[in-house]
């Protein structure tokens, strides 16, 4: 059967290689239902989820190795392991799980040394992840191994490459990428997707930066190019100053991309001139908040001048308990018959700031650390209802000294009918 499997195995691979996702899928389901399952088979279909977009079954998939994996891990072999952790630090990073693909190629590191042959692969990624998603501070390392990657391994110094030319630019600046950029190009064996994907990151953090000679260096250096994948479409079209996108637009993003894609583009449309900021925004938060609360930190720190921008004015929550609604410019929020915010959202409408134990004290409430916790809980959950509804990323905090309200926020309690 492990036969049989390996042979429709590279079959798979060779449909893959020659774009024929359709058929690779179905070989390698067919490879998996016949003679059993293997993380390697079911990487290989994970990529061919997304190279169609698919992102349903990109999920799907995703899941289904994750699965595998902790299943055999222990019976694998060390590549075997190191590669299945490498494959799913890109699918947890399209899925928005950063933080479980930086813990992925953290065990990917610990089961390499700095002579096998995935070192600076793994090296290569967790650069790139740490200078795109706000972990700048942490890339000192990651930066060093790369820049240590050899000539004896063109693929790994490649891949070093792409890394240190984001890593340059993010921290250095546009000559410093441009050196990088130079280098990269005069290479034999540099392939034409790897240079265009090199000009898009670079437009990407060109439009992240405001920075308008940088962005129209990078478009004349992509020229008239053919694009097929929708992102980078989507890219061209904000670097070339479209209309604000309208709702149906915005919608179309999360039927034709992944979810760290659609947040990277919303976080630049929330800064655009011209751009659709209160909508883009409003999407942006509700997405960040159906990330793990590691990874929507890491994101909400990169991301902050977006989630901030374009913020003039006071966003006001009118709160109607009879209706047992909060309706906020438009936008309304309904609760069960069951729930119980009323009385935080009055207290919140009288003071910007109270501390814990005078929270407890007006909510008729003793202060106790059970007390205390419930307290945490109930505002955690109500301010992860109150965020989408306003377009923030938090309306309501909860800290140790002082619970607070967000100052860019205001709550207005409708009077009752007599």
């Amino acid at each position: 059967m492990s036969a049989q499997r390996r042979h429709l195995h590279s079959e798979g691979i060779k449909h893959l290689q020659e774009g024929r996702y359709l058929e690779a899928q179905k070989v390698l389901e067919k490879a998996l239902t016949e003679f059993g399952s293997h993380v390697a088979v079911r990487s290989d279909l994970v990529f061919t989820a997304y190279l169609q977009g698919d992102f349903g079954a990109f999920r799907i998939f995703t899941n289904s190795l994750e699965h595998e994996f902790q299943n055999v891990c222990s019976k694998l072999s060390p590549k075997s392991r190191r590669l299945t952790h490498i494959s799913l630090a890109k699918f947890c990073e399209e899925l928005g799980r950063v933080h479980e693909a930086l813990e992925h190629l953290a065990e990917a590191e610990r089961n390499t040394s700095p002579g096998d042959s995935d070192f600076f692969l793994i090296a290569a990624q967790k650069l790139r992840l740490l200078a795109s998603y706000g972990r700048e501070d942490e890339l000192a390392p990651a930066y060093r191994d790369c820049l240590q990657a050899s000539e004896r391994d063109p693929q790994s110094l490649i891949e070093c490459g792409h890394a240190l030319l984001l890593a340059e630019a993010r921290l250095l600046g546009w000559n410093a990428a441009c050196a990088r950029l130079d280098w990269l190009r005069q290479r034999n064996d540099l392939q034409a997707a790897d240079i265009r994907l090199c000009g898009f990151d670079l437009l990407e953090i060109a439009l992240e930066r405001r920075d308008t000679p940088a962005r129209n260096l990078t478009l004349d250096f992509l020229g008239r190019i053919e694009v097929a994948d929708p992102y980078e479409k989507e890219l061209l079209q904000l670097a070339r100053g479209c209309p604000g996108k309208s709702e149906v637009e915005l919608l179309e993003w999360s039927r034709t991309l992944p979810i760290m894609a659609q947040l990277r583009l919303l976080a630049l449309e929330c800064r655009r001139e011209g751009g659709s900021q209160e909508a883009a925004r409003a999407r942006l938060v509700l997405l960040l908040e159906s990330l793990d609360y590691r990874s929507r930190a890491f994101l909400t720190r990169k991301w902050q001048a977006s989630l901030s921008a374009g913020h003039t004015t006071q966003k006001e929550m009118v709160v109607d308990e009879s209706a047992r609604s909060i309706s906020c410019h438009g936008n309304f929020l309904h609760f069960g018959a069951r729930a119980k915010p009323w009385e935080l959202l009055r207290l919140f409408a009288q003071a910007e700031k109270v501390s814990p134990e005078d929270a407890l004290g007006m909510l008729h409430r003793r202060d106790s650390e059970f007390e205390r916790e419930s307290l945490r809980i109930a505002l955690l959950r109500l301010n992860k209802k109150l965020a989408p509804l306003v377009g923030l990323p938090w309306v309501l905090r909860y800290g140790k000294q002082q619970i607070e309200i967000n100052p860019k926020c205001k709550i207005l309690i409708r009077s009752k009918s007599p």
